[in-house]
């Protein structure tokens, strides 16, 4: 079963695109990479909040996938600072997902409350990724960075 939902995430144009993943620890890029890169999502990856930011300056992206815990400019400050851009720079708003071990409420609320659209908790479950891209990435009225 989750092997037909990938399939058809990867062969929807809709359902793929641009991702900025952030995430400081090694083998967690790694498998969440690999997740995104089997449904056909082209990955960049960083490894800060300030490199994350940095990326969004240079690059555009469908989605950026964020860890809050990282040293230096973390998730939550990194989002933050891009919607503040975002407004000043009158570009269009890059939906920003929060990867986090934290699965309590207020850590919920703290992504909530700096303008993250959506929050998955590590290890990644396949389902729950492919079911936020799916309603991130199918949406009509979302403008598309990527070359369809």
């Amino acid at each position: 079963m989750q092997d037909a939902i990938a399939e058809r995430i990867a062969s929807d144009p809709r359902l793929t695109g641009t991702v900025l993943l952030a995430e400081d620890n090694a083998i967690n890029a790694l498998l969440t990479r690999e997740l995104l890169r089997r449904r056909g999502h082209q990955v960049t990856e960083v490894t800060s909040g300030d490199a994350a930011l940095k990326a969004m300056e240079t690059g555009s992206y469908d989605v950026v996938l964020t860890d809050i815990h990282m040293p230096g400019m973390d998730g939550i400050e990194a989002t933050l600072a891009i919607r503040a851009r975002e407004t000043e720079q009158r570009r269009r708003r890059t939906p920003i997902v929060a990867l986090t071990a934290d699965a309590l409420e207020t850590g919920m609320r703290a992504c909530k409350d700096a303008g993250m659209d959506g929050f998955l908790t590590k290890p990644v479950d396949p389902s729950q990724l492919d079911d936020m891209f799916s309603s991130l990435l199918a949406t009509e009225s979302l403008p598309r960075n990527a070359a369809a």
